[in-house]
């Protein structure tokens, strides 16, 4: 995901939010595993130099098309954030909103941004470290 931030297409155009989130397949992604992608995505959000500008979502997947939940027809009701108002206009614009093309000034800023944080490697927080190796213990 960090390095997908930025895509360059042919004829050498660059893009920002092509990619708008991440969607959990619900009956796979739980507990400790889904907790970890959270906290990633909220991580990038919070420090990456594009997705503080293009932030990612997280979005449940579409694993039982509404059989449990017939309010919420793309997944069981427990995935989804209490207020489905706001949960329903957050996912319609963010499905809406077209990347936006980077112009070369941007382009330059936004490279030498990343080549910075690639260099210092912002460290992740202790709480997304401390998941990350509790879960490759298989715990």
């Amino acid at each position: 995901m960090e390095k997908a931030a930025l895509v360059k297409v042919r004829g050498g155009r660059v893009y920002a939010g092509v990619f708008i989130g991440i969607e959990y397949y619900s009956h796979k992604l739980q507990g400790n595993y889904k907790e970890y992608v959270r906290l990633y995505v909220d991580w990038l959000n919070n420090v990456h130099p594009v997705y503080k500008d293009f932030p990612l979502h997280f979005f449940p997947g579409s694993d039982t098309h509404g059989k449990f939940s017939p309010d919420r027809p793309l997944g069981l009701g427990h995935n989804y954030p209490g207020n489905k108002d706001i949960y329903n206009q957050e996912l319609k614009e963010a499905l809406i909103t077209k990347p936006k093309e980077v112009n070369k000034k941007e382009q330059d800023r936004l490279q030498r941004e990343l080549q910075a944080w690639e260099h210092r490697r912002e460290k992740r927080p202790p709480d997304l470290e401390a998941l990350r190796r509790k879960l490759s213990l298989g715990q």
